[in-house]
Parts: C-alpha cells; sequence; structure tokens
C-alpha cells in the first residue's frame, strides 16, 4: 500500500516540474513560432568577459548593430 501511495506523489511531482518547464520555455518557444527577422549592419564586434573561475575559456563575441529610427 505505502508503494503505491508513493508512486502517485512522485508520479504528480514529476507532472509538475513538466508543467513547470513549460510555463518557463513558453516565451521562448513563442518567439521562435512567430518572430520576425530584422535587417541590420554589424559595424564591429565586442568580447565580453566570462567569471574567472572558468579558465580555460575563449570570451563570449556580441555583435554590435546600431539602432536606426
Amino acid at each position: 500500500m505505502t508503494t503505491n501511495w508513493i508512486g502517485w506523489m512522485l508520479s504528480i511531482f514529476v507532472l509538475l516540474l513538466l508543467l513547470l518547464a513549460g510555463y518557463i520555455m513558453k516565451n521562448s518557444v513563442g518567439l521562435l513560432i512567430t518572430g520576425t527577422r530584422a535587417e541590420g549592419t554589424i559595424v564591429g564586434m565586442d568580447a565580453t568577459s566570462r567569471l574567472s573561475s572558468e579558465t580555460g575559456k575563449e570570451p563570449l563575441k556580441l555583435a554590435l548593430v546600431p539602432i536606426v529610427e
């Protein structure tokens, strides 16, 4: 009897985690589906610094695109 109760509780917990993950990912997936592309000209690249604890990794590269109104 105890095993059946624990199984149900674990099933409900996993279901709640899946629903929470879906809720968190909702905006990202919606942007991929309904987002529009913008055109621009890259005017430069900027390197960001990572945390000092991550040694041996190259810096991240960011594209610099001016805002044109």
